[in-house]
């Protein structure tokens, strides 16, 4: 238990900083997933990424509460203490070692599969701008290992709190990329052919379930929830920076998909 048990600290993130980590989370890698994944859905792909946001915005409420549970009835959790597994340690208060072990190795696998994710899409963004703008012929499996290198740094960091400007930027980072889609959009919509606009084309099973599973991943920021929360100066007030960052996710997902799929 002391392992993932840390000395107190009394600052903290405010209300906002946490919902700029939780979109920070969240929002980077839905723009270049989702449009295709409404496409295979089409209108009730908008339906499912209302559901799926609402219950990740509940269960990680949820989740929260289960904390303060822990928090309320376990002095070595108690707030201001520096949390570092706080998944593991609600499974060791419920089953034991057994349960904390588990949780602990099913998080581990849940993260190295979204790092694999990320790591390949940076690469390949990395590889794409280096041919379009340098010219540079530059295979994404040679950019992988140098991005996962040059990026490892930042894991070292012991909690949120200490690179909050990084949660600002990548949030920030986000909501610009939105809204320059957003107005090319609207720019090319001039340029579709009448006869193109609205055209429907017919949903296949196949590419639906398989969209199903992209726009839940969309809101796959569970495993850092708890963390976020434990660093709060008010942990009993993240509910709000959970409505916060989800309804800023969803208004910014809605407003450049509706635009991309119907305009």
């Amino acid at each position: 238990m002391k392992s993932l048990i840390a000395n107190n600290d009394k600052s903290g993130l405010g209300i906002f900083t946490a919902a700029f980590f939780i979109v920070g989370t969240c929002a980077g890698v839905g723009i270049f997933s989702l449009p295709q994944a409404i496409t295979f859905c089409q209108s009730s792909g908008f339906i499912l990424l209302l559901v799926f946001c609402g219950l990740s915005c509940y269960t990680g409420v949820v989740l929260a509460n289960c904390w303060l549970i822990v928090s309320k009835h376990y002095q070595d959790c108690a707030p201001g203490t520096i949390i570092r597994k706080p998944y593991p340690i609600i499974a060791e208060k419920c089953f034991g070692k057994p349960g904390r072990y588990f949780i602990a190795i099913y998080i581990d696998i849940i993260l190295f599969g979204v790092s694999v994710v990320f790591t390949v899409l940076a690469g390949t963004l990395i590889s794409g701008i280096l041919t379009s703008f340098l010219k540079w012929n530059i295979s994404f499996c040679f950019l992988m290992p140098i991005f996962a290198i040059i990026s490892t740094p930042l894991t070292w960091f012991g909690s949120p709190k200490d690179f909050a400007h990084v949660a600002f930027i990548a949030s920030m980072g986000t909501l610009i990329a939105c809204f320059i889609i957003f107005v090319d959009n609207l720019r090319a919509i001039p340029k579709i052919d009448s006869s193109e606009r609205g055209k429907i084309d017919p949903i296949v099973p196949s590419h639906f379930f398989m969209a199903l599973g992209t726009i839940a991943f969309s809101f796959s920021s569970h495993s850092v929830l708890l963390t976020v929360q434990n660093d709060m100066k008010n942990p009993k007030r993240f509910f709000i920076s959970a409505i916060i960052s989800y309804s800023s996710i969803q208004f910014c997902w809605l407003t450049y998909l509706f635009d991309d799929n119907f305009g």
